[in-house]
């Protein structure tokens, strides 16, 4: 048995008990995150310096390397977003359709968690803390397979993240980090233990990803391609944003 089908087995478990936690607890968790973030903004930084400076040698493209660079205002940003995510309405248990069939016999439809949701995203840390956050509120085990270039990154975070979650009722394996070339193939094949497959990235990740699976999967594809501009628009203000945005 491969130690990725170990890792889902125990997201598995570790997503039943989370199912059923009640609110502060989700949120405090979500609150020691956020500190555990902030105690290892230096170790963060210093990890990020080499992923970056290694990314750089490999030619990787300025945008992927500007997304994957991390900064103490972008940790900063980032601990305030799982503060932000601790202070949503918990969308577990929320009964969106009732109807009575029968005296004494009512049906329900009420919001649940996934289960375990595998993640496969491109080499962003804001994405993995994110990911990691909602999933959480969520009530939902996450597996993620994040970019090889920020492999140091994404191995801080999680372990920041799973030293702050050890005095709470979170279960350990709520999160599991999902390394190596083959990952992905191996991922997709779990579907007696994965529920949702996320892949965020390029419309080619997505496609590969719906063609390759037969677990669910919520992925977006190319976006938006076009912006409106009305007449009363600032004209270089607006080219600016379509050249940012679009090319």
């Amino acid at each position: 048995m491969s130690s990725i089908v170990q890792d889902a087995i125990a997201a598995k478990a570790a997503s039943r008990l989370l199912a059923v936690l009640d609110s502060a607890t989700k949120n405090d968790a979500l609150h020691r995150m956020a500190c555990a973030l902030e105690e290892s903004f230096d170790v963060l930084l210093s990890l990020n310096c080499e992923d970056v400076h290694e990314a750089r040698e490999q030619s990787i493209s300025p945008s992927a390397l500007v997304r994957m660079d991390l900064t103490r205002e972008k940790l900063q940003q980032i601990a305030v977003g799982l503060r932000t995510v601790a202070a949503l309405e918990d969308p577990v248990g929320k009964v969106l359709l009732r109807s009575e069939l029968d005296d004494g016999l009512e049906l329900q439809k009420i919001t649940s968690p996934f289960g375990v949701i595998a993640a496969i995203v491109e080499a962003r840390p804001d994405a993995v803390t994110q990911l990691c956050a909602l999933a959480l509120k969520s009530g939902n085990a996450l597996m993620i397979k994040a970019g090889t270039e920020i492999g140091r990154t994404t191995r801080a975070i999680l372990a920041a993240f799973a030293k702050a979650l050890q005095s709470t009722q979170i279960p350990p394996h709520v999160f599991t980090n999902v390394e190596g070339r083959e990952a992905i193939r191996e991922i997709l094949a779990l579907q007696d233990y994965v529920d949702l497959v996320v892949p965020r990235g390029s419309s080619d990740l997505v496609r590969f990803v719906s063609a390759n699976t037969r677990i669910a999967v919520i992925g977006h594809s190319d976006g938006v391609c076009h912006i409106y501009v009305e007449s009363s628009a600032n004209r270089e203000m607006a080219i600016s944003l379509i050249l940012d945005a679009k090319t």
